[in-house]
């Protein structure tokens, strides 16, 4: 039998890409697969695989590319693509993200996402008929959805919600600030725009954005809340000079912070789904994750209704350690 592999070598030598060696890189933990072309005659390629079940996902990538394209924004050029055996063959963009640059001064950090918020900026201007196809839209039953993952996920646990009383305020309050953003006005947004999804090619032609097949209708600030929240960890100044360029309107920051709690909270949940799947090295993010949950929250009008041991728990690293060791042994 013919393996995978053999395939896709196969393929990318029809393509001019005879390829020495195919270099597994670490992805998610979708079915997706993707590959490193090594020693490539046609050059540095990667080497994307779509299992049958991901067929649509390919065929959302090829159209959400087109979109950021036509609106100037960098992504992944697509070289070669073949739906019917899943391969596509994109532009190597090489392996640094923004998110590998956090160790570093904020002033090398700080002018590229200043770029990723200026990309945020032109895609919510897009036409929002050209996004209204290519994914459902970030609802009210969407975000609905994704609050009741996070509550079974580990929001219901005692180690993140405190007492029964607690945890009612809690959802309570999430259940608010949810309905505020639903009444919202929606643009066209990335819908995964973190750090890790920003690519910083080796040419230093400037930022590319990745992983964009998700792209949709959403809350106006869930791509700036997710920069700035998910995977990248500011200080106060530093995340209020940023939000400074955006708008000084109070009920525009509220919107900015409820998308953040949102965010916070969907993310923390995923890592924490990751883990379960075998894949435990988003676990280290969930402590600063949740700390920024905690900091948005607490300055939201309705977030004084939240117990102020619940932010202090979500902000307590040793805690939330315990609580994670716990929960995970729980549903193990």
């Amino acid at each position: 039998m013919v393996t995978v592999e053999k395939r896709m070598l196969s393929w990318l030598d029809s393509l001019g890409f005879a390829a020495a060696e195919l270099a597994a890189l670490r992805g998610d933990v979708s079915a997706r697969r993707y590959f490193r072309v090594l020693g490539a005659s046609g050059g540095p390629a990667v080497l994307a695989f779509y299992p049958s079940a991901e067929r649509a996902v390919s065929e959302r990538f090829l159209a959400s590319t087109e979109l950021f394209e036509s609106a100037g924004i960098r992504v992944p050029r697509i070289l070669a693509s073949d739906p019917t055996k899943g391969f596509m063959l994109l532009e190597d963009l090489g392996s640094t993200t923004v998110f590998d640059l956090t160790d570093r001064a904020w002033p090398d950090v700080k002018p590229h996402v200043e770029t990723a918020i200026e990309f945020v900026e032109t895609l919510a201007g897009r036409p929002k008929a050209e996004f209204a196809s290519l994914n459902p839209k970030l609802d009210a039953r969407r975000l609905e959805a994704e609050l009741h993952d996070a509550q079974d996920v580990f929001l219901s646990a005692p180690e993140f919600s405190g007492t029964h009383s607690e945890r009612e305020a809690l959802y309570s309050v999430l259940e608010e600030l949810l309905g505020a953003l639903a009444s919202e006005p929606l643009v066209p947004s990335h819908r995964d725009f973190m750090s890790r999804n920003l690519m910083l090619p080796p040419d230093t032609s400037g930022l590319a954005v990745i992983d964009h097949q998700d792209a949709c209708l959403a809350p106006r600030y869930y791509d700036l809340a997710s920069l700035l929240n998910d995977s990248l960890f500011l200080s106060r100044s530093q995340e209020s000079e940023l939000l400074s360029r955006i708008s000084d309107d109070p009920p525009a920051l509220a919107s900015y912070r409820r998308c953040a709690v949102q965010r916070t909270l969907k993310a923390t949940a995923t890592y924490i789904k990751f883990a379960l799947r075998g894949s435990d090295r988003h676990l280290a993010l969930v402590a600063r994750t949740l700390a920024r949950a905690a900091a948005q929250i607490e300055r939201l009008p309705e977030g004084n209704r939240v117990s102020a041991a619940i932010c202090s728990r979500w902000r307590n690293r040793d805690s939330i350690a315990r609580g994670l060791d716990r929960l995970l042994r729980r549903q193990c």
